[in-house]
């Protein structure tokens, strides 16, 4: 049963030259409540009304002084404004041919005359109905496409900002070229570099499983909990990765994980330390740009099982130095035809500078970028010249 809100709000437009005709349908429409009802004799006054009402029905006589049905028709599919309008065209053709023209010129729907209550009143409720819903539905997807704006605005503000970038290189000598592209509006990738002490660096990859909001969600869950829990001078990567496992085993539903791998730069003693949670590959390249290591995934993901151990790991990375990580969207089969697969991103570490191999990683991005991308894709490169470093305070780099 058709709701009320149809009824009392609905604006419908009778155009017929038969004044007798207006008043019959008018009065069949009065019968279920409507009440917004106007009336055009021709064409012409029928495109002034339209204007003037912005009405959410037409009922139009096609064979009409001045400007026919069909014209009128053709005109308003023209508008876009009110291109969607239904028209229900009130009409004695019997052809199949006349019928087929009237669809042509943009109607929507036909009733026969004479014209009977219980037909007329049934196509004007459904179609209204349709009306309505539709255009409710459009007002939905508007708001929900401009929360999701917001929301992606929102998270995206949490990525490590230019300023901080360049605090962080005046402060340690470090280069951080980070990249954070999600899937859909919302990801679930997040990354963060920071300031750990006077001469070591921290950066952290999460990969939460799924898209969209939830997976959203959980990166602003963790960068909440990494702010009111740093990393201590005195922690290792393992055992910072563990506290994080922790909270999110206690804090994610069942059936929710996330990849994360954590990483200390020390500029004094060149060297990296890091410890994984079944994070893909990371790639380390000495000053000379040959690669040094290469990381396999290691343990289990977050928020899977208490207490878990993780395993810190020391590789050497003199001054000019630099290491890669990423997530698992850069490995995505469907990413598109070329996908990378682990042996042939490290053949091409082991085989090309570490600036070109950067550079066509990101033109690799740039092209799968405008396309549906089926996951959600961030990397971080790091680069070390810690003669670079300049005196900054240590509240720009943190």
């Amino acid at each position: 049963m058709q709701s009320p809100h149809y009824h009392t709000n609905a604006r419908i437009l009778i155009v017929d030259d038969d004044r007798v005709n207006r008043h019959l349908i008018r009065a069949l429409l009065a019968t279920k409540g409507y009440r917004q009802i106007f009336e055009a004799a021709d064409g012409i006054e029928a495109l002034e009304m339209k204007k003037q009402h912005n009405p959410n029905l037409i009922l139009l006589d096609l064979h009409m002084p001045h400007l026919s049905g069909f014209d009128v028709c053709r005109i308003i599919r023209r508008d876009h404004d009110h291109e969607d309008i239904p028209i229900l065209v009130i009409t004695q053709m019997d052809s199949t041919q006349d019928r087929a023209a009237a669809f042509e010129a943009g109607a929507t729907d036909l009733i026969t005359k004479p014209v009977h209550k219980d037909e007329l009143l049934a196509r004007v409720s459904i179609h209204l109905g349709h009306q309505f819903l539709t255009q409710d539905l459009m007002r939905y997807q508007k708001r929900v496409a401009h929360e999701l704006r917001r929301a992606y605005d929102i998270q995206r503000s949490l990525l490590p900002s230019p300023h901080k970038i360049q605090a962080i290189h005046g402060r340690y000598g470090v280069m951080v070229d980070g990249y954070c592209h999600p899937s859909t509006e919302l990801g679930g990738d997040m990354w963060h570099v920071s300031g750990l002490d006077g001469h070591r660096v921290l950066m952290s990859l999460v990969d939460f499983s799924g898209h969209g909001v939830h997976a959203a969600l959980h990166t602003v869950w963790l960068q909440a909990y990494m702010g009111h829990n740093p990393m201590l001078p005195d922690d290792n990567p393992d055992v910072y990765l563990a506290k994080i496992n922790n909270a999110l085993k206690a804090y994610m539903p069942l059936g929710h994980f996330a990849t994360m791998i954590v990483m200390v730069l020390d500029t004094q003693r060149h060297t990296l330390t890091y410890a994984s949670a079944a994070h893909p590959q990371l790639i380390v390249w000495d000053a000379d740009g040959r690669c040094t290591h290469i990381a396999e995934s290691q343990s289990l993901p977050l928020g899977i099982v208490e207490d878990a151990v993780f395993e810190a790991v020391t590789v050497p990375l003199p001054d000019g130095g630099c290491f890669f990580a990423y997530s698992d969207g850069l490995l995505h089969p469907d990413l598109c035809e070329t996908a990378f697969t682990e042996d042939a991103l490290n053949s091409l570490a082991q085989s090309t500078e570490p600036a070109f191999f950067l550079d066509l990683i990101k033109a690799y991005l740039n092209v799968t970028r405008p396309n549906h991308v089926p996951d959600d894709n961030t990397f971080v490169f790091v680069s070390c010249r810690t003669e670079e470093a300049e005196p900054q305070t240590q509240a720009a780099a943190s």
